[in-house]
């Protein structure tokens, strides 16, 4: 199965219409604290082998990064270890601030 890209505006929509998401961000600690998306659960690349088992695999999940490739490539993990709803924030962060929220701090 391949990896569902979901652009900014779509993911807006998505919040707007208060669906059930669940927002991961694969970045570093440090990345965060410089900007994140509200209501994001952290989750670094690096500790997502364990974090993993903790989610639903039926869940809607949108996962995002800096640009969108570190976040592509937990979404490939993710439908290899079951999980049916995925998708990857087209240009990550960097994107939704560029395109939804020029608050959120570019680095």
């Amino acid at each position: 199965m391949p990896v569902k890209n979901i652009s900014p505006p779509e993911l807006k929509e998505m919040l707007l219409k208060e669906e059930d998401i669940k927002l991961i961000d694969v970045r570093e600690q440090w990345e965060h604290n410089i900007a994140r998306i509200n209501g994001s659960e952290l989750a670094p690349v690096r500790t997502f082998s364990e974090y993993y088992k903790k989610l639903d695999v039926n869940e809607k999940i949108v996962v995002f990064c800096h640009h969108g490739s570190r976040s592509y490539k937990v979404c490939q993990f993710m439908i290899q270890n079951g999980f049916k709803n995925i998708y990857n924030l087209e240009g990550g962060i960097n994107a939704w601030s560029l395109e939804i929220d020029n608050s959120i701090s570019q680095y």
